[in-house]
């Protein structure tokens, strides 16, 4: 009988990893995350998994579902733990774990593509890319001796603002071909309500763009890169500038960039150091910090310490995080 046994992300938020077992004794992790430490004031910023607790033999491969830091951030303990250790991802994901493993020392990859199956220890590994607010976010099937395992972590079926979309058809057929275990965990999934469209939402922003005399300030996710798209095009819609501001929000450009961008007008975007020069009545700046993580762009703007910019009379805040 298969073991699964949970490193991390029950019962708190945060450091996702999953040990799956099966009756043979050949091992893979899902997910490497972090979680914010309750020690903040202490200088520790994140928590992570003891990966070197599992004991036993090491796992033959840690499957990422997306790059967000509650799943991957803590990837580079995991290889310190399990040098040999392979890492199978999406694409984008693949770009954010090599980034996230500071040293610079060779990892040995495979790319999760759809319809495509890869080879995880005894396990066979299915990859649905499906909406999140992440590039590269995928749900995964483990097929072994002791069955098939489905993790369906932060999905949802509504297009991304990336429209990325989750294939329910391939959803349903998982579940025809049998699925003895469902880990399944959705955003907002306790809310009744429907959602409106991400081209709804963005209608919405371009109508606040519109209507500001003053500086545009949105805060919302450093990986949200649909909704910084939105704002861009308000802001190429209203005759502004788009700043992004927070190194997070820079990182997740920069991955975009070399994975073919998001199809911005070119001079669109400018860097942060450019602010003092700028017209106020010209920007919409995209700020990190939508949870009020200390440190962050926006929290440092709260209290006037930011460079480049502070608020005044007539400028407006949007928050815009909520997907």
């Amino acid at each position: 009988m298969a073991k699964l046994v949970a490193l991390g992300g029950l019962g708190e938020f945060g450091a996702n990893s999953l040990l799956v077992e099966d009756e043979g004794g050949s091992r893979v992790l899902v997910d490497a995350g972090a979680a914010f430490s309750d020690l903040a004031a202490f200088g520790v910023g994140y928590e992570v998994p003891d990966f070197g607790a599992i004991g036993g033999g090491p796992p033959s491969t840690v499957v990422l579902t997306h790059a967000h830091d509650d799943h991957v951030k803590g990837i580079a303990f995991l290889r310190e733990a399990y040098p040999a250790i392979e890492v199978a991802a999406s694409r984008t994901t693949l770009v954010w774990a090599r980034r996230a493993i500071a040293n610079g020392t060779a990892i040995v990859t495979r790319e999760l593509q759809p319809g495509s199956t890869v080879a995880a220890g005894a396990f066979t590994v299915r990859a649905l890319p499906v909406s999140h607010s992440i590039p590269g976010t995928v749900a995964l099937r483990l097929e072994g001796a002791d069955g098939a395992l489905v993790v369906a972590t932060d999905l949802r079926l509504a297009p991304s603002a990336l429209e990325e979309t989750t294939s329910q058809e391939t959803l349903a057929a998982w579940g025809d071909a049998g699925t003895d275990v469902l880990l399944l965990d959705s955003t907002n999934a306790l809310v009744e309500a429907e959602p409106p469209s991400e081209a709804t939402v963005a209608e919405a922003i371009e109508e606040q763009v519109r209507k500001v005399r003053g500086a545009v300030i949105a805060v919302s996710f450093a990986s949200q890169l649909g909704r910084f798209r939105q704002l861009a095009r308000a802001a190429a819609q209203t005759g502004r500038l788009v700043v992004p501001v927070g190194r997070g929000l820079v990182e997740s450009l920069e991955v975009s960039s070399r994975l073919g961008g998001l199809g911005l007008p070119l001079g669109l975007v400018r860097p942060a150091r450019e602010l003092p020069a700028l017209s106020r009545d010209r920007v919409v700046v995209v700020a990190t910090g939508s949870q009020g993580e200390p440190g962050s762009a926006f929290s440092r703007l709260a209290v006037d310490l930011l460079p480049g910019l502070r608020l005044r009379p007539g400028d407006t805040v949007l928050h815009a995080a909520r997907v």
